[in-house]
């Protein structure tokens, strides 16, 4: 299935809604700022997980000489500030497609500890692909990321392009879009841009479960779509799956607003609402 499909596909059963209730963000009234990001989706921990895996950035063997893959991201909050001294847990196959799980050398297994400005960085090799029961498992990296005061975060990480996604009932599940990333290239290395996003712990966000006061309609749209809200729309932001903002309307102050999108293309993208009730996070489809 192309991207196009894919995207079609996957639009099609999430028409005029928003996104889980675990994922709709609202804050409380004190908290002016609009920078709030949405936190990653968790993924199957697999059963090829080891503990104890050695700190290091290199993953990559000798002997290794193909499809070599650089992983890089950040770790923040949600409210996007970068997280330090997170730990970020890495395994995967190689590109035979088997996992190390018993020799003392961690092969393809490893830990990361983020720097101040939250950042993380790896190489390795491009996973293969293996058969799970009778089809094959897209390629995918594991991630378990661990922070003092924030939830465990356990998940996988897809790309773009794999023939297997749509088959797979982890990487075609709607919640794992955003973790379906495109790879770029230097030189001769594959390069994985992973931002990851950790909730906290306790009542440290301030987090309050509330029913989205918005509608936002037509949902698929073509060109405009109309944002109605129960009460003051504050700020509007839209992003790419990936997390690129690509417009922005603040200082609104009303009920209602169209938003013009026309020169985006067609797929999926999170449009961020900001209202004096709080943050909400929706889904829009651009046909």
């Amino acid at each position: 299935m192309d991207r196009k499909s894919f995207l079609r596909n996957a639009g099609a059963a999430m028409l005029a809604v928003t996104l889980p209730l675990k994922n709709n963000y609202a804050f409380t009234a004190d908290d002016e700022g609009l920078n709030h990001c949405i936190p990653t989706t968790t993924d199957i921990v697999g059963p090829y997980y080891r503990p104890g895996a050695p700190f290091r950035s290199e993953l990559k063997l000798p002997g290794d000489s193909t499809s070599f893959l650089r992983y890089k991201g950040t770790v923040t909050d949600e409210h996007c500030n970068p997280l330090t001294n997170a730990i970020v847990d890495v395994w995967q196959a190689g590109t035979d497609a088997v996992y190390d799980t018993t020799s003392a050398d961690f092969n393809y297994r490893g830990r990361y500890q983020t720097s101040a400005d939250g950042r993380y960085e790896f190489s390795s090799v491009k996973p293969g692909w293996y058969l799970n029961g009778s089809q094959y498992r897209p390629a995918h990296i594991h991630f378990r990321v661990t922070c003092a005061g924030f939830t465990e975060l356990i998940t996988q990480l897809y790309f773009e392009g794999d023939p297997y996604i749509a088959d797979d009932p982890w990487a075609s599940d709607p919640g794992a879009e955003m973790r379906i990333v495109p790879l770029t290239t230097e030189g001769a290395t594959l390069i994985a841009t992973f931002n990851i996003v950790l909730k906290a712990n306790g009542t440290a966000l301030k987090q309050v479960s509330q029913v989205s006061p918005l509608t936002i309609s037509p949902n698929p749209f073509k060109q405009v779509v109309d944002i109605k809200s129960e009460v003051p729309i504050r700020a509007i932001e839209v992003f790419t799956i990936s997390g690129k903002l690509i417009a922005r309307t603040y200082d609104i102050n009303r009920e209602n607003y169209l938003l013009a999108l026309n020169y985006i293309g067609p797929g999926i993208y999170y449009c961020r609402v900001a209202t004096i009730k709080g943050i909400f996070v929706h889904r829009l489809i651009k046909q």
